[in-house]
């Protein structure tokens, strides 16, 4: 199978090097703009036994052109560019007839995908946005569980990529990029209130979190961050009361934010008008400079599902709780966050290539295709820990 990554930053890598330990990808190309990045990609593979089917390919995302050549005649092509990248990688795929993954991470985005559905029908193309982490995997599990169940009244959906010895002021890092950071912060929470999909404040809904998986970890807090739920309150409008998804982070991160939100350091407005800089440039550069990038981390996620089994006499309410976890190990070369994103992008790239998914070809939302019982039991054997505690509701 062939398959092409676009973007040689920190996800990108990480999908790479996931599609490298199989031999059934037989050409593997990596393209980016920056030519230092793709060296360096090469250089972490030094030795490997399969590094004669990687090749890389210094290419501006920009020229279109250039793009569809490299990648014509490919199954898959994988984005783990930033989310405004994501539309035109998408028409790129359904130009080259291409199935096509991305990670996600902005509503708008979606929806102008999703907009594509016949012409991706017509070229052929399975489109799915979404495929990494949240969204992505905790959305398969969110699916899932909704349909072991006779009624789902709520679904709560947390997850956090957590520096295993925080540092003040914001007692977290840079997993991604300072921009995506900052972005989460900011626009209305997409949820689900009384069956309806519904905007809630950002960073509204502190409260503490504990995980009977890890009970050492007592400090934590979550609240409401946007750019996660994404697809799942459309799937599940109608057939859900109340669906939700919150950011973990250690104890503190939130009174920070809140507050160099609240002084405006955040906002658009222009602050320097000779390079036209604002508050949230500024913003992000101090945070690039002084937050720490990519420690030791270790990933936590909750998927919480209260509804009913049986019906009449017989009905039971039931509360199942997933509880997720991934440690950082220096082996796997990046972070534990970045590997809860690349292994279910991979792993899914890796499904559509084998034919594993049955869906005709359009835009799909990944929880409403990717067979989800298979796709979990290769998670756990990444070493994704899984476990699942019912109780009374």
């Amino acid at each position: 199978m062939k398959i092409a990554v676009i973007g040689a930053g920190p996800a990108g890598s990480a999908i790479t090097r996931v599609l490298m330990d199989y031999k059934e990808v037989q050409n593997l190309v990596v393209l980016d703009r920056n030519g230092a990045v793709l060296d360096e990609l090469k250089e972490s593979f030094s030795g490997h036994p399969s590094l004669s089917r990687l090749r890389t390919f210094r290419v501006g995302m920009q020229e279109r052109s250039s793009i569809i050549t490299l990648v014509n005649g490919f199954d898959v092509m994988i984005s783990a560019l930033p989310y405004q990248y994501n539309l035109e990688m998408t028409k790129i795929a359904i130009e080259t007839g291409s199935h096509f993954l991305d990670l996600g991470g902005n509503d708008k985005v979606f929806e102008m995908q999703r907009k594509l559905d016949k012409q991706a029908e017509q070229n052929g193309s399975c489109i799915l946005p979404n495929c990494g982490l949240a969204p992505g995997l905790l959305n398969i599990i969110a699916m899932n569980g909704f349909r072991q169940f006779e009624t789902v009244s709520s679904i709560e959906m947390m997850s956090g990529g957590l520096p295993v010895n925080p540092h003040p002021p914001l007692n977290h890092h840079l997993s991604f990029s300072a921009e995506a950071f900052l972005s989460e912060h900011l626009p209305p929470v997409l949820a689900v209130r009384d069956g309806r999909p519904v905007d809630l404040e950002p960073m509204s809904g502190l409260e503490p979190i504990t995980f009977q998986s890890r009970p050492e970890m007592t400090a934590l807090e979550t609240f409401y961050t946007g750019g996660h739920i994404s697809t799942l309150a459309y799937t599940l409008q109608g057939s859900v009361s109340n669906l939700s998804y919150k950011t973990i982070r250690h104890r503190g991160n939130h009174s920070v934010m809140q507050a160099l939100i609240e002084l405006g350091l955040a906002d658009d407005r222009i602050i320097d008008i000779g390079t036209s800089m604002t508050y949230k440039d500024f913003l992000i550069r101090k945070l690039r400079k002084r937050i720490p990038e990519n420690l030791p981390d270790i990933v936590l996620a909750k998927v919480i599902i209260d509804g009913q089994n049986g019906s009449g006499g017989n009905s039971k309410k039931l509360r199942r709780t997933y509880e997720l976890t991934y440690e950082y190990h220096p082996d796997d070369g990046h972070s534990a966050v970045m590997s809860c994103t690349a292994l279910p992008t991979a792993h899914i790239a890796l499904m559509l290539a084998r034919g594993e998914i049955s869906a005709r070809p359009g835009v799909h939302p990944p929880e409403q295709i990717v067979p989800a019982e298979s796709f979990l039991d290769a998670m756990k054997q990444y070493g994704i820990e899984i476990s699942i505690h019912d109780s009374s509701a």
